[in-house]
């Protein structure tokens, strides 16, 4: 079986999203891989060791757009060396002229991931590393890859529309969850509060929709407001913008801002909340998305305030554990919390029911072993082609 190579030009061990490489490194190694992801790091060389997968960590300066040049480079340079003829490299758009120059040079097999489409961008350096390591990737190496996949068949659309392009040999595989790590996580034993907690976990970023829920709490009737407790998990560089705008609401006492946590701690936060909240607002790189948290959310029984998009009412529909805000307006937002409050052990119930009896459908191990099915069945396609 051939070494499977991983590029992801990210500082890995201060990233939100681990467990789409985490996760399906593992059950590729279980179907008989050899996994080795390839990646950034700010802080520490996490070892992840309840994880067979292999990292190698890749130093760069730490200054955006350099350090994913930098950062390509080295991959490149390194896999060179280390990969053969018959390995797979695993590539995103941004790291796909490692792949076009790994086929050319060393044979390798290149597969293009797409797990999210270009986020609409502000400011010229932004719109420098849009051009980079989305717009020309893809338009000069797109048809480079000996196989494809997508997160969703609304992204391989999307990016076929915007290249002129056509994959024909793809995969579509979408996020999932680790039940076991999900449910067999118990809440904190520490004395719980009597308010009504409510999480929102995930990247902080302007586009996301934290700020309507922030927004929402100031309009909330005080009789309301006065009994929940809002938690934003996530770090980066807006989190002092998003502090800002809620002690200019005065609703800061409301609204405890934690900081980056830890993807393996994130059972614990989410099993003690008391409802979950995906404020996704209606985008165009949303609608092709498949957002990991819900599944988390699912995973451990929560009760969910969702916003209808596309990408959340494909995961799941006509759920009375589910909370849908009528549109995208703070007002919106405030109305869906207040129903979730006043009915929270109603959607409680209802919510842990489901987890229960359906987490299974939304597991990794479908993800992986379809996905790892599928790169076997290419493996061996090419070789009968030598």
């Amino acid at each position: 079986m051939p070494e499977i190579y991983w590029i992801d030009l990210n500082k890995f061990d201060t990233k939100n999203d681990k467990s789409t490489w985490l996760e399906m490194s593992e059950i590729l190694i279980k179907n008989g891989f050899k996994v080795t992801l390839l990646c950034g790091y700010k802080y520490n060389k996490e070892k992840y060791s309840s994880y067979k997968v292999r990292i190698k960590y890749l130093s760069a300066i730490s200054f955006s757009p350099i350090y994913r040049l930098i950062l390509l480079l080295r991959a490149t340079f390194y896999l060179l060396q280390a990969a053969g003829p018959k390995d797979l490299i695993i590539v995103s758009p941004a790291s796909l002229f490692a792949g076009y120059i790994l086929k050319f040079f060393r044979k390798c097999h290149i597969h293009l991931d797409i797990r999210s489409p270009a986020i609409e961008v502000h400011g010229f350096k932004n719109h420098i590393i849009k051009l980079l390591f989305w717009t020309f990737p893809l338009l000069f190496f797109s048809n480079s890859p000996n196989t494809y996949s997508f997160i969703s068949r609304q992204l391989k659309y999307q990016v076929e529309t915007e290249f002129n392009t056509q994959f024909k040999n793809h995969l579509i595989w979408h996020s999932g969850v680790n039940t076991r790590m999900f449910q067999n996580t118990p809440p904190s034993k520490k004395q719980k509060s009597s308010k009504f907690n409510l999480l929102y976990q995930g990247s902080l970023s302007p586009n996301r929709g934290i700020d309507l829920i922030i927004k929402s709490l100031a309009l909330l009737k005080k009789s309301v407001k006065e009994n929940i407790m809002l938690s934003i998990v996530g770090g980066g560089p807006y989190l002092n913008i998003f502090k800002k705008m809620a002690s200019e609401l005065d609703i800061a006492e409301h609204i405890h801002f934690t900081g980056f946590i830890p993807y393996e701690k994130m059972p614990l936060i989410i099993q003690s909340a008391d409802c979950c909240i995906c404020p996704l607002p209606d985008l165009p790189e949303w609608n092709v998305s498949s957002p990991l948290k819900v599944f988390e959310y699912l995973a451990c029984g929560k009760p969910m305030i969702l916003t209808p998009i596309a990408a959340h009412e494909q995961i799941i529909t006509n759920n009375d554990f589910i909370v849908w805000t009528k549109g995208f307006s703070p007002a919106d937002f405030s109305t869906a919390i207040e129903r979730a409050c006043c009915n929270q052990h109603i959607l409680a119930e209802s919510a842990k029911k489901f987890g229960i009896n359906n987490a299974q459908y939304y597991d990794w191990e479908l993800q992986g072993n379809k996905f790892a099915l599928y790169l076997k069945s290419e493996i061996k396609k090419s070789k009968s082609k030598v």
